[in-house]
């Protein structure tokens, strides 16, 4: 099912009258693509109010493509040059002329604001307005944010982490070991709790995760299950589940991989026991079954 929007958009173009001239219709549907895509950013963040950012972000991909393709068949160019006109050269003149009152009004020469003023003239500006590539840029930057979003949830406390022995090891002589939140018992916590959560979202139970264990609330984290539920649901199209999904994959699996060459440079081998950080290659076999438990 489409959203309003989208429909009241099409039904608009579908029902202009076949006399209107080219020009016309092509403004009238960039008008009509704009303020669709304009109504659809605004219901998507009334959704990630109400609901999750991850729904607001679903919705507005779906019906960003949906306008897409429906606006594909249109043989005509979305794009429209619109005429403004620019007076800021009056208000230059008008404030030179209060500054220099009294003083020089009627002398003929350059520096009087006065003629200045009387003989000043608007600048035109021409401005190319392109709904359709405005309708992309969104569709590219939603798009983006979501696999980002969930690249970060899905890997846990790993970003902030990586973040923090970044700041570390910048400082000449710094060493990993001297930080409380960089002590292998620590390190261990937070690479079992991000593991468990990038299991729980490939329908999987680790060991230090099982049944008995209270579950987590208060985030988007503690729900990745039905967030791939969200993305079959909302999408429901293989090919672009697909794509958003090999970028999720790449994004998860680069944090793992900085990781892991953290620990081998900065460790010891009885810490780095401690630590047990999963290889990438171990991460990478998790991860192929990421499609797989989507559907």
């Amino acid at each position: 099912m489409h959203s309003d929007p989208i429909t009241s958009a099409q039904l608009r173009v579908f029902l202009v009258p076949h006399g209107i001239s080219a020009d016309s219709f092509c403004g009238l549907a960039q008008d009509c693509v704009a303020m669709c895509v304009q109504s659809l950013v605004s219901a998507s963040t009334a959704i990630s109010a109400r609901r999750t950012t991850v729904d607001g972000q679903l919705f507005l991909i779906k019906h960003l493509l949906i306008l897409r393709e429906q606006t594909a068949p249109f043989n005509v160019e979305f794009a429209v040059k619109e005429t403004s006109l620019d007076f800021s050269n009056y208000k230059d003149a008008a404030i030179g002329l209060w500054i220099q009152r009294g003083t020089g009004l009627f002398s003929l020469n350059r520096g009087n604001t006065l003629l200045r003023l009387l003989l000043e003239t608007p600048h035109v500006i021409e401005t190319e307005v392109d709904s359709r590539r405005q309708l992309d840029v969104q569709l590219k930057v939603t798009c983006e944010a979501f696999i980002e979003d969930t690249v970060k949830r899905l890997s846990g406390e790993l970003p902030e982490f990586l973040v923090k022995t970044d700041l570390v090891l910048s400082a000449p002589g710094a060493r990993l070991e001297d930080q409380a939140f960089a002590h292998p018992g620590a390190v261990r916590d937070l690479v079992s709790n991000a593991h468990r959560i990038l299991c729980t979202a490939l329908g999987r139970v680790t060991k230090s995760h099982t049944a008995s264990d209270p579950p987590e609330t208060g985030s988007d984290t503690a729900r990745p299950v039905s967030l791939w539920h969200a993305l079959h649901t909302y999408l429901a199209n293989p090919d672009t589940e697909a794509i958003l999904l090999r970028r999720i994959r790449n994004g998860v699996l680069a944090y793992w991989r900085t990781l892991y060459q953290l620990v081998l440079s900065q460790y010891n081998e009885e810490d780095r026991m401690i630590i047990a950080c999963p290889t990438e290659s171990q991460v990478r076999y998790d991860l192929n079954g990421l499609k797989m438990n989507t559907h």
